[in-house]
């Protein structure tokens, strides 16, 4: 009788060493979400900003989701992150991101798409939470999340206009933006970096195409010419920063 009580503790004991020492030989990274427009600090319904078509405007709201955020080691593979992440500027809980059980390595870019890819947008799929089910798409539009949602009110002729820059999936096209950033991040067993991933809003509003709020009043989530002008300006919309 003791002698198996004796093995099935040299087991646990066993299992529970090399459970640590997995855990010992990996780090954390930590990804921190900035956001700014051309080097001015973003923030609600407070400071003015001015884009390059000279819209002098404010901002109520910016929300968005990224996905299939992966960095990529020194070997070129990439090595995953997490699948979502829903992102609200002024909700701080959204901001920073830590994922735990990753193998040290000096990495050498960051990868993600802004939105959702096509095969990934279907409406119900991504998890059940408030955040999420915001973001919905109308289904009668082609159905999935929003990519982004970027508010607010700008001086037009001496008044006050709003303008509601809203990105997404418009009748199953896909506009998401796939983006593969160069960086240097160097993990070691235990440590816990942090990825300064920064968001230019005022990028969204040129290169290659001018935005101009004036041009695009009201809601454009049924208009293809400025869902791809959009897309097309994102890929200079954020950078990235490792250590």
């Amino acid at each position: 009788m003791l002698r198996p009580v004796l093995n099935l503790c040299f087991l646990f004991l066993a299992f529970t060493l090399i459970s640590c020492d997995s855990e010992d030989q990996t780090g954390k990274v930590t990804i921190q979400f900035i956001h700014q427009a051309d080097g001015k600090t973003l923030d609600l319904n407070t400071s003015s900003f001015t884009n390059d078509a000279g819209n002098v405007y404010k901002v109520s709201l910016l929300e968005y989701i990224t996905s299939n955020m992966a960095l990529v080691g020194s070997d070129g593979k990439s090595v995953d992150l997490t699948e979502y992440h829903y992102v609200q500027l002024g909700n701080t809980g959204t901001l920073s991101l830590t994922i735990k059980g990753i193998k040290p390595d000096h990495f050498q870019g960051f990868k993600m798409v802004m939105g959702i890819p096509k095969t990934q947008n279907i409406t119900g799929k991504l998890p059940n939470q408030q955040a999420y089910n915001n973001m919905e798409w109308p289904v009668a539009m082609g159905g999935g999340y929003h990519y982004m949602r970027f508010e607010g009110s700008y001086v037009n002729a001496g008044s006050s206009s709003t303008f509601a820059v809203h990105t997404g999936p418009n009748s199953g096209t896909d506009y998401s933006v796939s983006l593969s950033l160069p960086m240097h991040l160097h993990l070691t067993a235990g440590a816990n970096p942090t990825v300064k991933l920064t968001m230019n809003v005022n990028e969204w509003l040129k290169n290659p195409t001018r935005y101009d709020f004036r041009d695009y009043p009201g809601n454009i989530m049924g208009n293809p010419t400025a869902q791809e002008i959009l897309k097309n300006n994102g890929k200079d919309v954020f950078s990235v920063q490792g250590n």
